[in-house]
């Protein structure tokens, strides 16, 4: 049984999308421009139950809430932003502030995504985001402390955790797990000149995979965005995504537990009947 009193525990969220029409938003949000609110579809609407039932079903209140990249989804140019209900990075960020601040962390910690998601130019957007957040500053490497930075090292109970934003995606089911393995491998080879991880987070590819071995264990994080139109260019096979969010709690004796939080749809694809 976790002993939650002496427990500690991090709950991590990646891959928000704010601003997308097939992602999560808030129930009201607003679209500066227009000085206007945005009525989020069916769609959005289940999202955004289970964003709030995700937070509600957690084993405890989180000590630190990380988010491992991309609360936003940016201008998305590929498309025109034809599939934004705001292209404004500004809308964007202060809508995932929303969704963000309901969840009850006194801690949070931030990690950059993809520029082509999270960056204007020089800007960082998630640095924007923390600071509205609260979030912590941490240095990397150099010395010189940001509030959000491409890799986090975080110590829960003396269990060491690696994040960074990025991993390969795998497409077909069955080598989800080949591509967390290689990293956990090369993260094994290169802690001379890094350090030991106990526990290896990575995002990115909107889909759960824990892989686990005698000493390290690695997981990637499910998503909250569903497959726009940039998306299906590959094809529909292997692009649905797990939605939700992951606890991990880290007890005194340094037993781990990872609790998914994932939850399918209740809204069904429509048929169209001839």
């Amino acid at each position: 049984m976790t002993k939650l009193n002496s427990s500690k525990s991090a709950y991590i969220v990646s891959d928000i999308h704010a601003g997308s029409i097939t992602a999560v938003c808030s129930p009201n949000p607003k679209v500066q421009e227009k000085g206007e609110n945005y009525e989020p579809n069916k769609l959005q609407k289940e999202l955004y139950r289970i964003w709030c039932e995700a937070i509600e079903d957690l084993s405890k209140k989180p000590d630190v809430c990380v988010v491992n990249g991309e609360p936003v989804d940016g201008a998305n140019k590929k498309q025109g932003g034809n599939q934004s209900w705001s292209t404004s990075l500004y809308d964007q960020a202060i809508d995932s502030v929303k969704l963000l601040k309901k969840i009850n962390s006194p801690k949070f910690v931030f990690v950059r995504g993809s520029g082509y998601h999270v960056q204007i130019d020089g800007t960082p957007i998630e640095s924007f985001i923390s600071e509205l957040m609260g979030g912590m500053e941490y240095s990397a490497l150099s010395g010189i402390k940001s509030n959000s930075w491409y890799w986090a090292n975080l110590n829960l109970n003396d269990k060491v955790f690696s994040f960074t934003h990025h991993l390969p995606y795998a497409k077909f089911f069955a080598y989800r797990a080949t591509p967390l393995a290689k990293e956990m491998a090369l993260m094994a080879l290169d802690k001379g000149r890094s350090m030991k991880y106990d526990v290896i987070v990575r995002s990115h590819v909107h889909y759960y995979m824990l892989v686990k071995s005698a000493h390290t264990m690695a997981f990637t994080t499910p998503a909250w965005k569903y497959p726009d139109g940039h998306l299906t260019r590959g094809g529909l096979g292997g692009i649905y995504p797990d939605i939700g969010g992951v606890e991990v709690i880290v007890e005194t004796n340094g037993k781990i537990q990872v609790i998914e939080h994932i939850t399918e749809l209740q809204n069904k694809q429509e048929i169209i009947k001839i």
